[in-house]
């Protein structure tokens, strides 16, 4: 399915569509970065980590369900 050696680098791999992506690739070809292994919010350590993998394609899934204000509206101040 992939080149030999190709790797998929996954963010939300607990979530449905990180899941199945995962799932689908196999570990030989996928990798996952989860808030365990890295805060995606700290620009820094995220580059890092992706440099440490060094995957030949991101998949960035992750996401949230819940926004600071309680409902799924979405404010520019949550942008900041």
């Amino acid at each position: 399915m992939l080149p030999e050696n190709y790797k998929v680098l996954i963010t939300g791999v607990p979530g449905q569509v990180g899941n199945e992506l995962f799932q689908t690739l196999g570990e030989e070809n996928a990798f996952q970065l989860t808030r365990e292994h890295c805060d995606l919010s700290d620009q820094k350590m995220t580059l890092k980590r992706i440099g440490q993998i060094k995957p030949d394609l991101v998949v960035h899934s992750a996401g949230t369900t819940a926004w600071k204000n309680g409902d799924d509206s979405l404010s520019i101040g949550d942008l900041e």
